[in-house]
């Protein structure tokens, strides 16, 4: 009896691990982060034109998620297999950003967590 209650134990702790990984397969990185890893992809502004304009990392492209959600020609000319680190204001836009492009093929999309409220580099306008 004690080897069968240290079995289902042991299993279980298994069981419960392998629950813990990332379920929707997304990739994220904080904005400091972002500052060591510009020249391993493209930058993706999805915020308002307005927003962009106010300030953004140095080298980002605007693309916002209202064009993303609203229009697919508006990302068609993008290679679906280069890298891309996509923020935001916060990450929320992000988020919903990501979502959408991975399920058009998009194969290496990093969200920026915190987004341009956490961003404490260069700022281009």
């Amino acid at each position: 009896m004690k080897k069968i209650t240290i079995f289902l134990f042991v299993f279980m702790a298994f069981a419960l691990a392998a629950c813990q990984g990332d379920t929707n397969g997304t990739t994220e990185i904080s904005a400091e982060e972002l500052e060591t890893r510009l020249e391993e992809g493209r930058i993706l502004d999805v915020r308002t034109p307005t927003e962009f304009s106010a300030g953004h990392v140095p080298g980002a492209e605007l693309l916002p998620l209202q064009d993303i959600q609203q229009n697919e020609s508006s990302y068609q000319d993008l290679d679906r297999s280069e890298t891309y680190f996509v923020i935001c204001q916060s990450g929320n836009r992000s988020s919903q950003a990501v979502a959408i492009l991975e399920e058009q093929g998009f194969e290496n999309l990093v969200n920026v967590t915190g987004g341009m409220n956490a961003w404490a580099g260069d700022i281009e306008k």
